[in-house]
């Protein structure tokens, strides 16, 4: 049995179109911003998201919020622990030329052998106004994947929630997948 200081799990995310399934498109962006990629997301759109975990310790998602709203998962498959939610993107307002939002993705963990850890992975996004033709331009988003240490994830605490300022220094690397290419082709540090 692994000790829960040593244990670690990959959470796995990615966002389709609701109202017709479509991948969310992301772009490059280089070292213009705080993240090498951005993801394209519309203004008062609804979008499906699945979460997933694979990781020593059967490993399961407890919780997650984005941006400090409650997902409400439900489970879709047991290896790798899946489970799907639909969140109602926020933004209201298209994302001003030049710039760019962070969505906090706030993942709480638990395995088999008892460790509870939770994370905050930061995701960049530009919002576009609906109808926009930029917002479907770029490359279609498969996965994102994010890396959870437990040496460096918090202790879960129903106490602290997704938009805490302790999750802002605990962080793990990203990188996201396109569905036509098995490899990582940008990752964030």
């Amino acid at each position: 049995m692994r000790s829960p200081s040593s244990t670690a799990a990959t959470v796995y995310v990615s966002f389709t179109s609701k109202r017709d399934g479509a991948a969310v498109h992301y772009k490059h962006d280089g070292s213009r911003f705080a993240q090498p990629h951005t993801l394209k997301l519309q203004a008062g759109e609804c979008y499906n998201v699945e979460l997933s975990v694979t990781g020593g310790s059967k490993p399961t998602i407890e919780s997650a919020e984005l941006s400090g709203r409650k997902l409400h998962l439900v489970k879709s498959r047991d290896y790798p622990r899946t489970f799907k939610a639909e969140w109602a993107a926020t933004y209201e307002h298209p994302t001003a030329n030049g710039s760019r939002d962070m969505l906090l993705l706030s993942v709480k963990v638990s395995t088999s052998d008892g460790a509870k850890r939770a994370a905050l992975f930061p995701i960049q996004i530009k919002t576009y106004a609906p109808g926009s033709a930029s917002y479907s331009s770029g490359l279609p988003l498969g996965q994102m994947h994010f890396d959870m240490d437990w040496s460096s994830a918090l202790p879960a605490s129903p106490t602290i929630r997704g938009d805490h300022p302790r999750f802002m220094r605990r962080t793990s690397g990203s990188s996201i997948t396109s569905p036509s290419a098995s490899r990582d082709i940008a990752s964030a540090a």
